[in-house]
């Protein structure tokens, strides 16, 4: 029975090995049909982990778009030897524009007078 749980473990690991040496390969080639799949497969929680980050949803979509044109700018970097979503969110936090949009957005609000004027 350990023998059969372990032979399932390891095809589950190469399974996923394989699968990131394939992202690998297709960034290094700037695929896109790869892109428009990675797009879809990690859209959602990318923009959850931006919204986690800037407190708001105003900004991320811009700072989606960016982290995107990142990964295919940076795509050769990507080894495959990790799993891609770590890669791709270390990508999204790293974005130099990330913390001007932070201070932007938490402090863009505007103060509101707890008295009317006259009083």
């Amino acid at each position: 029975m350990f023998a059969f749980e372990t032979i399932f473990e390891n095809i589950g690991a190469e399974t996923v090995s394989t699968e990131t040496q394939q992202i690998a390969r297709g960034l290094r080639q700037r695929d896109l049909a790869l892109l428009h799949a990675l797009v879809e497969q990690y859209q959602y929680r990318l923009v959850r982990y931006l919204i986690y980050l800037l407190g708001r949803r105003d900004p991320v979509d811009d700072l989606v778009q960016e982290t995107w044109l990142r990964v295919l700018e940076r795509g050769r970097s990507y080894d495959g030897q990790s799993p891609f979503a770590p890669w791709l969110f270390t990508i999204a936090r790293r974005n130099p524009f990330l913390p001007i949009r932070i201070l932007l957005y938490c402090f863009s609000t505007p103060l509101t007078p707890t008295t009317s004027p006259g009083e």
